[in-house]
């Protein structure tokens, strides 16, 4: 087992993400652990995220894929467009979506409850996103990508007022 991200889930548990292992696990309060193998194999979990929807959001670097699991165990994977693009870190964001990087993609998507992905690219070239987080989730372990902003294609909106580009997740870069 190599967990890679963690989060609280609002059922109280923790849940991570088994690299190595193509598992999401939980941990109860008492210490407990329980594995949910993945539907794909080898499919390389890495950043997970509690949704708004009460369920839990993670990517799947090596598959290109971006799943949910419910917590009383119910995956679903989405794929993401971009084939090789390897999904990475995961955000909760504002109006009902999910947020994440794709770090061989130069790219940000935006994944909805009902699983339409949108992709928009960075404008750095190479960056090689990994992290993103919400500032409403922002702690201070986190590897925020600064005051830069998402693509407004990603809200179907060209222009953003400044306190939505706040509440936008952001991605940080590999160093």
């Amino acid at each position: 087992m190599a967990p890679s991200g963690i989060t609280g889930g609002g059922d109280g548990n923790l849940w991570f993400t088994e690299e190595g292992g193509g598992n999401i696990g939980q941990i109860t309060p008492s210490g407990a652990v329980k594995e949910f193998p993945l539907p794909t194999p080898n499919s390389g979990p890495r950043g997970i995220a509690s949704g708004p929807d009460g369920n839990l959001w993670f990517a799947e670097q090596a598959a290109g894929r971006i799943g949910r699991i419910s917590t009383s165990g119910v995956l679903v994977e989405f794929a993401v467009p971009t084939v090789g693009g390897q999904p990475y870190g995961v955000a909760a964001g504002p109006g009902g979506t999910m947020w994440f990087t794709e770090s061989a993609a130069n790219k940000t998507g935006r994944v909805t409850f009902d699983g339409n992905i949108v992709e928009a690219p960075i404008p750095t070239a190479s960056s090689h996103p990994v992290g993103i987080t919400s500032a409403r989730t922002a702690t201070s372990g986190s590897r925020s990508g600064g005051p830069g902003r998402c693509p407004g294609s990603l809200s179907g909106r060209e222009g953003h007022s400044d306190d939505a580009a706040r509440r936008r997740p952001r991605a940080s870069r590999r160093t």
